[in-house]
């Protein structure tokens, strides 16, 4: 038997959403779109514009259907690619075409406004009847409220505006995947001003005599500490009394952990002017021993680093801003699990705090934590909304959401790991996890604890197809699978927490 009008529409649409997950580009996503709504109306002429409303300038456009009239309209119109005609005016976002709702609407234009000014009413009367237009369509694609383009469709007459869900279906998923570029390409903006920000340096050399304790600075590093000659006493208690009072313990601490051969002398510390001016300066040294390997003296740098903390501090502040966007996304995208992400952030750093990872690492999982569900935009909204059990292929859309957020995370160029933590957090320790099937150790550490995080809150939260069941419950599972399915210490960990009252959701 053949396929039902429903069946072929749905099964366009999930094939369609899922590629569009799995795009990279905005061109992509033009293309992709134009084919899948081509083969739902293969008689209608399909022309896709993306465009930038703030520079009023064409991102992309492509067309379906009309290369089989090329040579004719390239002869009537003087153009090699019809759809750069087409594609312009109204259908970029006119009156007529700015429709932000996401419905197909009826153009009202003439094609004369389709064809653009350049282009006499007789020739583009011509062009209507080579053509045999009957109607025109259009649908727009909307980011944040505002069209950026769209589908219009130029109908032969006779023609019936079929599968007209499923194209605004198609037209409104392209919209989320259009917003996750773009905010992919914002992301790797603010991580590329980052990296030019660090490359920034003022350097001073030094030269501690351990023996005499003399400590020689060369002229750029009395300015570095704002310091004359006069003011410099030549003594490591001098520069001690130059570091910032809460930075002393930990710089000395370095200095001597370097001498005693336990680590390399790199550190970062804020100095006080003396007219009280904060400073912060990286230090970096090396021990010198002699043949016996009694430490000599330690020569080194410091550079002024000022400018790239605070430029760090605005960039974080701004790639947190972005980060927040994006996990809101998620949110407007799965209203029922609303604010789970900033919850399972909390408790996935409240548990790698308490196992003592690293500050670096910490912050590595808060941002993958923060947009762990990302690839859930990926899936068609009424399936993340069911109130009753998934089919299977529903569950393999669900499934296929780890993969979806790592298409979207991998080409930024974060300096930790969160790709792949994202991607691994749904991996369980017996390889019975999804998308990879990893085991054991093959499973990212931080991966480990958003994995035992998620499974807490989302027990704890209400879904439409099920009720809370509780914290008892949920660290009930823990305890039932701990060692199979969960990291026993970050089990133990995030146990610990809750009943010792250190944690608690909505807190």
């Amino acid at each position: 038997m053949g396929k039902t009008r429903r069946e072929t529409d749905d099964g366009t649409l999930s094939e369609t959403i899922l590629r569009l997950s799995q795009c990279a580009r905005v061109d992509e996503i033009c293309e992709l779109v134009a084919a899948a709504v081509h083969e739902l109306l293969p008689a209608a002429y399909v022309i896709v514009t993306l465009y930038d409303p703030a520079v009023g300038a064409i991102r992309w456009r492509c067309d379906r259907g009309l290369e089989r009239h090329e040579n004719l309209l390239r002869r009537l119109v003087g153009v090699d690619r019809t759809a750069r005609v087409f594609a312009r005016s109204k259908t970029a976002g006119g009156t007529d075409a700015a429709d932000s709702s996401g419905r197909l609407v009826a153009y009202s234009g003439g094609i004369f406004d389709l064809l653009g000014g350049t282009v006499s009413e007789p020739i583009c009367t011509l062009v209507r009847r080579t053509l045999r237009i009957g109607a025109v369509y259009h649908v727009a694609f909307s980011v944040d409220g505002k069209p950026v383009g769209g589908v219009t469709l130029l109908l032969p007459r006779g023609t019936q505006l079929d599968h007209a869900s499923s194209i605004e279906g198609i037209v409104r998923h392209a919209s989320v995947e259009i917003l996750r570029l773009d905010a992919k390409e914002e992301i790797g903006r603010i991580a590329g001003r980052l990296a030019l920000a660090t490359e920034s340096a003022r350097i001073g050399v030094w030269d501690l005599d351990l023996v005499h304790d003399h400590l020689e600075w060369d002229p750029r590093m009395l300015e570095l500490y704002g310091m004359s000659a006069d003011d410099f006493a030549g003594s490591y208690d001098a520069w001690r009394q130059a570091v910032h009072l809460e930075d002393v313990r930990s710089a000395e601490d370095t200095l001597q952990s370097a001498i005693r051969g336990e680590r390399e002398y790199h550190t970062r510390f804020r100095v006080c002017w003396p007219g009280g001016q904060v400073r912060h300066i990286e230090a970096h040294g090396m021990v010198l021993r002699t043949a016996n390997g009694t430490p000599e003296r330690v020569i080194g740098v410091n550079w002024d680093v000022t400018d790239r903390v605070l430029a760090e501090e605005r960039l974080k502040a701004r790639l947190e801003g972005t980060v927040r966007v994006v996990a809101a996304l998620t949110d407007l995208r799965d209203p029922y699990t609303a604010g789970h992400q900033h919850e399972v952030t909390r408790l996935a750093c409240a548990v790698a705090e308490a196992s003592g990872l690293g500050a670096d690492r910490l912050e590595g999982l808060r941002v993958a934590a923060s947009l762990h569900d990302i690839g859930k935009i990926s899936v068609p909204a009424e399936i993340l909304a069911k109130p009753s059990e998934l089919t299977p292929a529903e569950f393999g859309l669900i499934r296929a959401h780890p993969w979806a957020a790592y298409e979207v995370l991998k080409g930024i160029d974060f300096p930790w790991p969160v790709a792949d933590i994202v991607l691994q957090h749904h991996e369980w320790l017996d390889g019975s996890g999804y998308p990879q099937g990893l085991r054991g150790d093959d499973i990212l550490l931080e991966a480990r604890i958003l994995a035992v995080a998620d499974v807490v809150e989302a027990m704890c939260s209400h879904r439409p197809y099920r009720p809370a069941v509780g914290l008892q419950a949920a660290l009930g599972e823990l305890r039932k699978n701990r060692g199979v399915l969960y990291d026993p210490c970050v089990v133990d960990t995030c146990i610990d927490l809750f009943s010792r009252g250190e944690f608690a959701f909505g807190a």
